[in-house]
């Protein structure tokens, strides 16, 4: 699994797994009758208010270098709005150039990164932090200007537009960035609060 989703991933595995407590055991024999009264209150609804975001920077030379750093942010919130982070996994990064993805128009710049987990820089609880492997390339799709494009096993996708907003639980839109000066390239995903219903 690429690093890009994992943390979807991650959200379901936690919000379905069951305690030991809430195990159901097996016998194998059939029963007939029921195990527990049926009751006519539906179950209450149960959200997890998750806050989630990307970021990075790098130094770039088109065609030569790419040396930087990137985060994942990632928090489960009882409110929207919230905003608490509970996980930050930093990696730093170093690229070689890279073919770039035949619907990347004019592209500035494609490589293939080598992410290196930082755990001195992290906040990882869990231990979800590790190496990765993943290509970037900055250019024009057909969703516009300034597209960073994620590729990942041969395969490219646009993945951020600078200024394409979303909108979080609380109504407060936040815009993508995706910018390069020619030296220093920066983005964020903009992405800052959504739910998971479980």
């Amino acid at each position: 699994m690429n690093v890009k989703f994992w943390s979807l991933a991650a959200v379901l595995v936690a919000s379905t797994a069951c305690t030991d407590d809430e195990k159901i055991e097996d016998t194998g024999e059939e029963t007939s009758e029921p195990t527990s009264e049926p009751t006519s209150e539906p179950a209450e609804e149960t959200y997890a208010y998750i806050t989630q975001g990307y970021s990075g920077s790098a130094t770039v030379v088109p065609g030569a270098s790419y040396e930087g750093t990137e985060t994942f942010a990632i928090g489960i919130n009882e409110t929207a709005g919230t905003g608490n982070n509970m996980t930050e996994i930093v990696w730093s990064i170093v690229g070689a150039p890279s073919d770039a993805p035949t619907d990347c128009g004019d592209c500035v710049f494609s490589f293939d990164l080598n992410l290196t987990y930082d755990a001195a820089a992290s906040i990882d609880p869990d231990g979800s932090g590790a190496d990765a492997v993943f290509s970037y390339a900055v250019g024009t799709s057909s969703y516009g200007e300034n597209t960073l494009f994620y590729g990942s096993e041969g395969q490219w996708s646009p993945w951020l537009v600078d200024g394409n907003t979303n909108e979080d639980l609380e109504g407060t839109s936040h815009a993508s960035v995706v910018s390069f000066d020619g030296t220093n390239f920066t983005y964020t995903d903009g992405i800052v609060d959504f739910y998971y219903y479980y």
